[in-house]
């Protein structure tokens, strides 16, 4: 199915919708980005909120008709009103002082996210793009709610680039933290069937042999932390020489030591794989196939 083809689609659900819900409730098109993905669907305008429910047309059979979609979405929609106040976070005021308090960065692929990136203000880093995102409402483990940083909502509160770039990576360590656990540590954890609260980042010591987990303190959009140089050279010092960055998904990355007990080749092989894995990397979470190279001389990033 096209996406002339799923406009056309979404506008005669629409006016179903419509006729079930009344003229107070606000149904549209929407085209809009996923991790990776470019995707379609039909949204629920919601008065001060900041996530929109969307029933996602990419997921639809190419035959169904009009009504079926429109039942679908019905019952989804009807869902999300019924748990209104518990799931939908109230969308702040979007002031100029607020998102430079709150804007924090989100790495992607360049080359995925082409599209998205000529409607978004971003930084480049390699073949890695940062965008910006401000939380909405409380964040945990494994669960952040924001909303995304346009090039109109940037005019309109005369940001540049350089100033969301320099409070977005403030904020990001500010807000999440820092977590850098050695994966031979969290084996052991595994293998006694309890979680344990990793080391500050301050206190961890890169002296075991093997691969270490970077990422935030709530696990999600971890891999923002390679976009701030600051981290970079800190992770140097702790491992006490080069090391090589493993991008293994948009919420963490991995550290192996240049200690010559693994090569680029080797690392570039595994994470090709992984990115090829859904069972280890699912499509969307994907960040690159390359593997990086931190030089501590000369504090400097470069693709391997």
């Amino acid at each position: 199915m096209t996406k002339i083809d799923r406009k056309a689609l979404a506008d005669a659900a629409i006016v179903l919708l419509r006729e079930m819900f009344g003229e107070d409730f606000d149904f549209e098109y929407t085209e809009y980005f996923k991790s990776n993905e470019e995707l379609t669907g039909i949204a629920l305008r919601l008065p001060g909120c900041s996530n929109a429910p969307v029933v996602c047309l990419d997921d639809m059979p190419d035959d169904i008709p009009a009504k079926d979609v429109a039942n679908v979405a019905a019952s989804i929609f009807q869902d999300a009103l019924r748990n209104f106040d518990k799931v939908m976070p109230v969308m702040p005021q979007m002031t100029r002082e607020y998102v430079l308090e709150n804007v924090v960065l989100q790495a992607l692929s360049r080359k995925r996210n082409r599209q998205m990136l000529k409607a978004h203000p971003h930084i480049l880093f390699l073949d890695l793009a940062g965008i910006f995102r401000v939380p909405v409402g409380k964040w945990e483990k494994n669960s952040l709610s924001t909303a995304l940083i346009t090039n109109q909502i940037a005019k309109k509160l005369d940001l540049t680039v350089d100033e969301l770039a320099e409070a977005a990576r403030q904020n990001t360590i500010n807000k999440f933290g820092i977590q850098l656990i050695s994966t031979q540590e969290m084996g052991q954890f595994f293998i006694q069937g309890h979680h344990q609260e990793p080391k500050p980042f301050q206190e961890v010591k890169m002296t075991a042999p093997g691969l270490y987990t970077l990422t935030n303190g709530i696990e999600v959009n971890g891999a923002a932390l390679m976009l701030i140089p600051e981290i970079l050279e800190t992770i140097g010092e702790k491992a006490g020489m080069d090391y090589y960055v493993l991008p293994s998904s948009i919420h963490e990355l991995l550290i192996a030591r240049d200690d010559g007990l693994v090569s680029a080749k080797q690392l570039k092989e595994s994470v090709y794989m992984g990115n090829r894995t859904p069972e280890v990397v699912k499509p969307v979470h994907v960040l690159s196939d390359n593997v990086y190279h931190y030089s501590c001389k000369a504090k400097t990033l470069k693709i391997v």
